[in-house]
């Protein structure tokens, strides 16, 4: 998952003091001959710090590539950033031609190639299996990011999948939903872009009309990536707890680094049916019965869709009939988490990934050890504005760095626009909340969430 405005200054402190953990880490460092190449695919979001990483281990060469010739809006703001403070060795463009890429890199030897977001997942495939190098086979690329083509897949394999349809057709779309070969008159269901992330464009139906008004506002429009959506997709609408399992793979071993429970809450969308919005995500004890259940079915998803190496982020919803996925992607998570949850397990996963590729007996460590240990209760918690328009003043700011479970907060800054919050992309920030007991945490984040966001945003 992605969250909206991550405020890049705070981004940089959380990098410095991640550096100095990962230069003290017990774990043996990792080094390379002044030769060897790395690269990192669309560094982005999370992936901005894959590049920082990789130099605090010795990685002087650091090649970025774009995957586009246009980084999509929505992730600009973090690349543009990252990049004020680390320099890569050069910036490659991918203008469509594999060939051409591949001769901007001869002569170069690669060891390793690293997708930072969802859009470079696919070509970071292409350029491993290319150079020999350990990564995710191409044949199942699509289904790693086409959420249509990830549950055909699931159901080819017999894991457990949502059932679904796409399609440009508003009229195989209300059949579907009635029909006995389709959702059986189920509802409510869900409209979405088949490739997309951070809940953009997820519209929950429980009529006819709302299906109408939810694919109007869907096809034709272009998504975050910047891709036009000439196809929808329909799903059943699971009922349960929602979850994100972030694994790394070496070689088609898996370790569950996180489990984040998400809170919701459903509200309208302004151009019909409805939509959750994230209220906190929450790690989870990993030796819970449901985390065990959850863990071992995000492993047939990554063995389904062919991943055996580096980072997974699974979101899954626990029903009745068990765990069955959203979706997923071969990429680190959003929203930079992963620095959240190494205060709260002490694990690295961001370092992880790297050994995953490049150190694998040092993963085989981690792998074969007793398991991760939840130390501390942590929260990150989602600002929901109440009102729309433009900042004239931010209160509440020492009231909430006095909370007893107060650890950083992003917040957007005053001058700038708030839109009505209806997915992650049109929150107001995020407050991470950390302490030893799960009680003072709620409490804090019951004085936040009734007390002090209601008048945090002057309009």
């Amino acid at each position: 998952m992605i969250i909206n405005r991550v405020v890049f200054g705070f981004l940089i402190f959380l990098l410095m003091s991640f550096s100095q953990a990962m230069a003290s880490s017990s774990c043996e460092k990792i080094l390379f001959n002044e030769s060897s190449y790395s690269l990192v695919v669309a560094g982005y979001s999370s992936g901005a710090a894959i590049g920082p990483a990789l130099r605090e281990h010795g990685f002087k060469n650091i090649i970025h590539i774009h995957p586009e010739s246009v980084i999509p809006p929505y992730f600009l703001p973090s690349f543009e950033n990252s990049i004020k403070n680390f320099s890569y060795s050069h910036e490659l463009t991918h203008d469509g031609s594999f060939e051409d890429l591949l001769k901007s890199l001869d002569g170069k030897e690669i060891k390793a190639v690293f997708a930072g977001t969802e859009t470079g997942v696919t070509l970071s495939d292409q350029l491993s299996e290319h150079f020999k190098l350990p990564g995710n086979s191409t044949k199942l690329s699509s289904a790693r990011r086409n959420k249509w083509e990830m549950h055909r897949r699931l159901k080819e394999v017999g894991v457990d999948a949502i059932r679904d349809l796409k399609s440009s057709n508003l009229a195989e779309i209300l059949d579907w939903i009635k029909s006995d070969h389709g959702n059986q008159n189920h509802w409510p269901v869900v409209l979405k872009p088949i490739d997309s992330a951070g809940t953009e464009g997820v519209n929950i139906c429980y009529t006819a009309l709302q299906v109408e008004e939810s694919f109007h506002s869907l096809i034709g429009q272009k998504n975050m990536f910047g891709k036009e959506l000439k196809e929808v997709l329909v799903q059943e609408f699971l009922a349960g707890t929602e979850y994100a399992v972030n694994t790394i793979s070496q070689n088609g071993k898996y370790l569950v680094t996180e489990i984040w429970q998400y809170n919701k809450k459903q509200i309208k969308r302004p151009q019909g049916g409805f939509s959750n919005i994230y209220m906190y995500d929450e790690l989870m004890d990993f030796k819970s019965a449901d985390s065990q259940d959850l863990s071992a079915y995000a492993g047939k998803v990554l063995n389904a869709l062919g991943v055996s190496q580096g980072p997974g982020h699974i979101e899954i919803m626990l029903t009745e009939r068990g765990p069955v996925l959203i979706e997923m992607g071969a990429r680190p998570s959003g929203g930079n988490l992963h620095l959240l949850a190494r205060l709260a397990t002490g694990i690295d996963t961001l370092k992880l990934n790297l050994m995953s590729y490049l150190l694998p007996e040092g993963f085989n460590d981690v792998y074969n050890g007793t398991g991760l240990q939840l130390n501390k209760h942590v929260r990150s918690v989602t600002v929901i504005p109440t009102k729309a328009g433009k900042i004239k003043a931010i209160n509440h700011l020492a009231e909430i760095q006095n909370l007893a479970s107060f650890y950083s907060l992003d917040l957007p800054k005053e001058g700038s626009v708030l839109e009505n919050t209806i997915d992650l992309l049109t929150t107001g920030g995020v407050i991470w909340l950390i302490n030893d007991r799960a009680e003072v945490i709620e409490q804090d984040y019951r004085t936040f969430r009734e007390k002090l966001e209601p008048t945090l945003f002057e309009i």
